[in-house]
């Protein structure tokens, strides 16, 4: 019972509900024994023929019948519950009804010798039949009203004014954008992310001269770049994290202040001091990535509004994207959706066989989870994708979230530990230092207190420095295996059987793939993939490309050492060695995965193509099989043959042979979309596009480089021996 409840929210939008089909019938019928009602055209005195006054009635109500069952109720969208909808359209047809039943009750003492008196009556029901029809229309408009797709309305530069589609830029706009996006920031969304270096060495300088130089009397230096600069960039706000920004900046001058001007003979200068200053230098690096993600609009903002730390918070990296919310599902799909300028309606997926109803009320639990952060209603779009009966299609939304929770299901032990696995890596960095003093026999004891303070600061500023880092590296590295997986699932789908070369978990089953307006679906679901957490991604290349950069330096300096061009620490061989290794690892596995999503483009247009090919050589065969009896002697042709002939019945005008050559040119052209986004928008790090043959090139360039050094350095050691 419970299957059969849910499966009502998965049908098609025309299968009419059983109750609205009987009273639309009770309604036909009371129009049809209303046809003995005199004709409009009857005036007093000038009374017509039975026969004549029949067939006009005949005429004049049958084309009533046609204007209202031409307004059926097709409005039903997919997904929506119905429960109080249904009640609310049974209570307004039957009380329509009831005031049919009255109005057509038959006059069986009508006869000739009462014309004058019939006439009256009868433009009195003619009226009354007039109206109630009125009154219909306006009930099915409203249904129509109430059943339409309202695109949720942000507060962004792509999204205000209709979308600023066909106009040219006016100051105006751009001062009215900019007093919404002052209104509620943390509403703001721009839909075409974009990394601007500008913005990168604008904020980078601004937090160099905070962290480094000057602490918070940097906000004279900065306020005339913009009033709110300092306010927005916590520099002068009294709260917490200012608090802590503060510590960082008295921890890094206190380093090289007292080193240079006090004799500190149990420090570290590579290990402690130029490691203090590198590691707050990558950390306004990382912060400066996220401002220079931000367009124009936003920037103005921050530079001219003073915002509250709860509008500062919202675009935190680690927030609440780490975790996926149901908010940042749904804003990041509908952001996706308004990119491509998707219609939503078409955001519909039917499958080839049925779904099990777990996979129903989960379908049903995410859409109500998603509803609520959907500011207009109703959030399921009405369905356009449906051409047939008894067809069951899934929203796109709720596809988005079951992909999602499968992949933090399947990579729950990584999301349980990475942070102490972080945090663990930045105590280590942080305590290093100290551990190689106590082994070369400098105690605690012989410390003086310009020591301690030097020493506490660095383990401080390098411990929460490096934990931040790696966590956003850690989860950056997340994001891209969970674009991996969304691709593989999205495989699964258009492939009648499970790929061999794929091994995951196969969540849905395939789609109809011979279904034109399902193939759509699936390629507007793969772009929307690509689209999922764009500029948090750009966030995450911009922060890996600083780090293989700073990774490249210390390999840089190691060689420099081995060659004995410039004398390096102990300590400090051991920081550049470990960090060195833990980068090229986490870059390594970046770089794979980023690789497999370049591969899924590859993928996706193999199995396009096959499935093209079986189409081809059905409309190859068509004269036999579309032949009533035919049967092929293979099982997905005599599916594909019905599923053809099924939709060709309710498209085509008919005719599945035209039906066939229109799935064929909807096929290339799902091909060669595949084809333009694997040229045009691959994933890349550093500007380079990354697939496995660049990958194993870099990896046996580094390990030549790798047993060069060794080899000199074996061979030096040799000679001074």
């Amino acid at each position: 019972m419970n299957e059969v409840e849910n499966k009502s929210f998965f049908s098609k939008d025309q299968n009419v509900n059983i109750y609205q089909k009987q009273d639309f019938e009770k309604f036909k019928t009371k129009l049809v024994k209303m046809q003995h009602i005199p004709s409009k055209t009857l005036e007093f005195g000038d009374f017509k023929g039975k026969e004549e006054s029949k067939e006009l009635n005949q005429q004049f109500f049958q084309n009533e019948i046609e204007r209202i069952q031409s307004q059926s109720f097709d409005y039903e969208p997919t997904f929506k519950q119905r429960s109080e909808r249904q009640i609310f359209q049974n209570k307004s047809q039957n009380s329509f009804l009831q005031q049919l039943n009255v109005m057509s009750l038959p006059n069986k003492n009508y006869t000739h010798d009462k014309v004058e008196d019939k006439q009256i009556e009868g433009k009195d029901i003619e009226i009354k039949l007039e109206e109630g029809v009125a009154e219909l229309d306006k009930f099915q408009k409203q249904k129509v009203q109430d059943n339409r797709y309202s695109l949720k309305s942000f507060n962004s530069q792509s999204s205000i004014f209709k979308e600023q589609y066909f106009t040219q830029d006016k100051q105006s706009i751009i001062d009215q954008q900019y007093n919404k996006v002052k209104s509620d920031i943390t509403k703001y969304k721009s839909y075409f992310a974009k990394f601007r270096w500008k913005y990168f060495f604008e904020f980078t300088f601004y937090h160099i001269l905070f962290f480094i130089i000057c602490g918070p009397l940097s906000i004279f230096i900065i306020k005339p770049f913009g009033k709110s600069l300092p306010n927005n960039l916590i520099f002068s706000i009294i709260s917490k994290p200012f608090f802590y920004q503060t510590i960082f900046f008295v921890f890094t001058f206190c380093t090289y202040a007292l080193y240079y001007l006090m004799d500190c003979p149990n420090i570290y200068f590579q290990s402690e001091v130029m490691m203090e200053i590198a590691v707050v230098i990558s950390r306004c690096l990382v912060i400066a990535i996220k401002y220079a993600i931000y367009d124009p609009v936003k920037i103005k903002v921050i530079r001219q509004h003073d915002l509250t730390l709860e509008e500062i918070y919202s675009d935190f990296y680690l927030a609440d994207w780490a975790n996926q919310t149901d908010k940042i599902i749904h804003d990041e799909t509908y952001f996706g959706l308004r990119a491509y300028d998707v219609d939503p309606s078409m955001f519909f997926l039917e499958f080839m066989c049925d779904l099990d109803l777990q996979t129903i009320q989960n379908d049903h639990q995410y859409l109500k989870d998603l509803e609520r952060w959907h500011s207009s209603k109703p959030f399921v779009s009405q369905n356009c994708t449906i051409t047939a009966p008894d067809q069951i299609s899934l929203y796109g939304y709720s596809i988005m979230k079951e992909l999602i929770v499968k992949f933090k299901e399947d990579n729950s032990f990584i999301y349980k530990y990475v942070y102490y696995v972080c945090q663990g890596f930045g105590v280590y960095k942080a305590i290093l230092p100290i551990v190689f003093r106590l082994i070369e026999g400098k105690y605690p004891s012989s410390y003086q207190w310009q020591e301690y303070i030097i020493m506490i600061g660095v383990a401080w500023n390098t411990r929460q420095i490096y934990f931040y880092c790696v966590l956003q590296l850690m989860y950056g590295f997340l994001d891209i295996k969970r674009k991996v997986f969304q691709q593989y699932q999205l495989a699964f789908m258009i492939s009648p059987r499970k790929p061999r070369n794929i091994d995951s978990f196969k969540i849905y089953p395939t789609i109809n793939i011979f279904k034109i307006e399902t193939l759509k679906a699936w390629q507007l679901i793969r772009q929307v993939c690509l689209e999922y957490g764009k500029s948090y991604f750009l966030r995450v290349q911009a922060l890996f490309s600083t780090f293989f950069i700073i990774m490249l330096i210390l390999i840089t300096l190691l060689g420099l050492g081995i060659f004995k061009v410039i004398q390096l620490e102990t300590c400090f061989v051991v920081i550049i060695l470990s960090d060195t290794a833990f980068l090229f690892l986490i870059i390594l596995m970046l770089c794979y995965y980023c690789s497999q999503v370049n591969e899924c483009f590859i993928k996706h247009q193999n199995i396009l193509m096959q499935n093209k090919s079986i189409i081809s050589d059905i409309y190859r065969n068509k004269q036999k099989f579309f032949k009533g009896d035919f049967k092929s002697h293979s099982f997905i042709y005599n599916v594909g043959i019905q599923k053809i002939l099924k939709e060709a019945t309710y498209k085509s005008k008919g005719d599945p042979i035209t039906y066939t050559q229109e799935l064929l040119r909807d096929y290339e052209d799902q091909i060669q979309d595949v084809k333009f986004d694997s040229q045009n928008r691959p994933i890349k790090l550093l500007g380079i596009k990354i697939t496995f043959g660049l990958i194993q090139s870099v990896v046996i360039s580094l390990f030549s480089v790798t047993l060069a050094f060794i080899v000199n350095f074996v061979r030096l050691n040799i000679n001074n021996t």
